[in-house]
C-alpha cells in the first residue's frame, strides 16, 4: 500500500509541477518552465512526456532567434533523457545541430546534423537543408547528392522546395566550372517537375556565359522544348520562358556583330499583337537604326491603345533619332498629357526657383514615397525626350524649366539631376553644372542612407 501510495503522491507531484510549467510558458516565462520541467523530470522516473513539454520551449526560443537559450534547452533534453523517451529525439538532434551552426560552432553543428540525418534519411525535410549546409561548407559532392536524394523522395509530391533544390544543384555545378552539366541537369528536369519555372533558373545561369556559349545553350534549350509533344508539355505557359530566351538570343547575338540574326530574335519575341509586342518591335527596330519601322509600330500600338501614353514615347524616341525635334517634341508633350489623365500625380506641380539654382534636399520620406509611385510611371522617360527636343531646339531655358518640373514630381529620379549638369554645360555655366552634380550626390546619399542603416542594423544583431 505503502508503494502505491507514495506513487500516486509523485504522479500528483509531476503532475502540478507540469501545470505550473505550461502557466508559465503561456506567459512568456520560459525560464522559471524549464527549472519546473527539470523538477519534474527528477521527480518521475517515467518522465511522463517532459521531454515532450522541454522540447516545445526550445522550439519557442528558436522561432525568436534566441538560438543559445534554445541549444541550453535542447542540450537538457538530451542529458535527460534516452533516445526512446522523447519522440521528437532525432528532431531535437537536428535542431541542435542548427542552433550550434547558427552561434557559429559549424564543426560541432555538422556532427548533430549528420546525426540526425543518419537516423532516419527517408525524411527530405532534414536532408535538403543539411545539403544546403554542406554547400555553404563548400562541400559540393556531398551537399548535391544530400538534395538530389530530397528530390526523389519528394518525387511524386511537388513543391517550392523541389524547385529550390534543382536550382542550389545547378548553382553549385555551375561554381565548380561544370557549367554544361549544370545546363543538362536543369534541361532534364524540365518534364521530371513539369513546370517551365526550370528554364527560368537555366537562364539565369545562360546570362553568366560569354555570348557564344549562351547561344549554344539557348539552342540546346530550344531542342529540348522542340521534343514535347502538346499533350506533354510541362505545366504552365512556355511563351514568357521562351519570349526572354529570344530576346537573350538577340542581345548575343547583337553583341557577337551578327545584327540579322539579333532582330530576328527580337521580332520572334514580339510576335503577336499586342501592346507590349508592338512597342518591343518598335524598340528592337529603333535598336538597328530602322526608324522609320519603329514608327510604323508606334502607329500601330498607338491605334490599339489611344490613351496610353506608351507609343508616344516610343515614338518621340524615333523622331529624336531623326533630329526631328519639333515633332519629337509634339510626342512627348501628347504622352505627358495622355499620362496625366492616367496616373495620378506623384506631386502637385509647385511654382518656385529651379532646383539647380538653390538645391533643398527633399525629405526622405517623400523621397521613398515617390520612388514606390513612380515605378512603372511611363512620366519620367517622357520628360526626358523632351528635354532632348528641346535641347536640339536649342529652346535651353524651356529645358531647364521642364528638367526642375521632373525634379519636383521625381526627386528619387538622379538622372533629372545628371541632365540639368550637362545642360548647364552646355550652356556656359560650369558653377551651376558642379553645383548640380553635388545636388545628384546628396539626393543618392540621402536615399541610400536607410539601406545602410539596416545592414548596420542587422550586424549588430547578428553578433549579439
Amino acid at each position: 500500500m505503502t508503494d502505491g501510495s507514495e506513487e500516486i503522491q509523485v504522479d500528483a507531484i509531476v503532475r502540478s509541477l507540469v501545470r505550473r510549467a505550461e502557466a508559465a510558458e503561456k506567459a512568456g516565462d520560459n525560464n522559471h518552465a524549464v527549472a519546473l520541467l527539470i523538477e519534474a523530470a527528477l521527480t518521475d522516473p517515467g518522465k511522463m512526456g517532459i521531454g515532450s513539454s522541454l522540447f516545445g520551449i526550445a522550439q519557442a526560443y528558436s522561432d525568436q532567434y534566441n538560438y543559445k537559450a534554445a541549444l541550453s534547452v535542447y542540450n537538457l533534453i538530451r542529458a535527460l533523457f534516452e533516445h526512446e523517451d522523447v519522440a521528437e529525439y532525432d528532431i531535437v538532434l537536428f535542431n541542435s545541430g542548427v542552433a550550434l551552426v547558427e552561434l557559429g560552432d559549424l564543426e560541432q553543428g555538422e556532427v548533430l546534423l549528420r546525426e540526425a540525418v543518419e537516423n532516419d534519411p527517408e525524411a527530405s525535410w532534414r536532408l535538403r537543408p543539411f545539403g544546403y549546409f554542406l554547400l555553404n561548407q563548400q562541400e559540393y559532392e556531398e551537399g548535391i547528392a544530400f538534395l538530389k536524394a530530397a528530390n526523389e523522395i519528394d518525387y511524386f509530391e511537388y513543391n517550392q522546395e523541389n524547385l529550390e533544390s534543382l536550382e542550389a544543384i545547378a548553382w553549385a555545378e555551375f561554381k565548380q566550372g561544370r557549367k554544361e552539366e549544370a545546363l543538362q541537369f536543369l534541361l532534364e528536369n524540365v518534364a521530371n517537375f513539369l513546370d517551365y519555372r526550370v528554364l527560368d533558373i537555366y537562364l539565369r545561369l545562360v546570362r553568366l556565359m560569354d555570348d557564344q556559349a549562351a547561344v549554344d545553350a539557348i539552342k540546346q534549350m530550344e531542342e529540348k522544348l522542340s521534343e514535347y509533344e502538346a499533350e506533354e508539355l510541362p505545366i504552365g505557359d512556355p511563351e514568357p520562358v521562351l519570349i526572354d530566351a529570344w530576346l537573350e538570343l538577340a542581345t548575343r547575338y547583337q553583341k557577337l556583330g551578327k545584327k540579322d540574326k539579333a532582330l530576328n530574335y527580337f521580332l520572334e519575341a514580339w510576335n503577336n499583337k499586342s501592346l507590349a509586342s508592338l512597342i518591343g518591335r518598335g524598340k528592337a527596330f529603333l535598336e538597328f537604326g530602322e526608324v522609320d519601322l519603329t514608327l510604323k509600330y508606334a502607329d500601330q500600338a498607338a491605334a490599339l491603345a489611344p490613351e496610353n501614353p506608351l507609343p508616344q514615347t516610343l515614338r518621340a524616341r524615333a523622331y529624336l533619332a531623326k533630329e526631328d525635334y519639333q515633332a519629337a517634341l509634339q510626342a512627348a508633350d501628347d504622352g505627358l498629357s495622355l499620362a496625366l489623365k492616367s496616373l495620378p500625380k506623384t506631386i502637385q506641380e509647385e511654382p518656385g526657383q529651379y532646383l539647380f539654382e538653390e538645391f533643398t534636399a527633399p525629405s526622405l520620406k517623400l523621397m521613398e514615397q515617390t520612388q514606390r509611385e513612380s515605378e512603372g510611371d511611363p512620366r519620367p522617360e517622357l520628360f526626358l525626350a523632351k528635354v532632348d527636343a528641346l535641347t536640339g531646339l536649342e529652346r535651353y531655358e524651356e529645358a531647364l524649366q521642364t528638367l526642375n518640373q521632373a525634379m519636383l514630381q521625381f526627386p528619387t529620379k538622379i538622372i533629372f539631376f545628371r541632365y540639368a549638369a550637362a545642360l548647364l554645360l552646355k550652356m556656359g555655366k560650369p558653377e551651376e553644372a558642379r553645383a548640380q552634380f553635388d545636388a545628384a550626390r546628396k539626393a543618392k546619399a540621402k536615399l541610400d542612407a536607410p539601406s545602410k542603416k539596416l545592414i548596420k542594423k542587422i550586424k549588430a544583431a547578428l553578433t549579439q
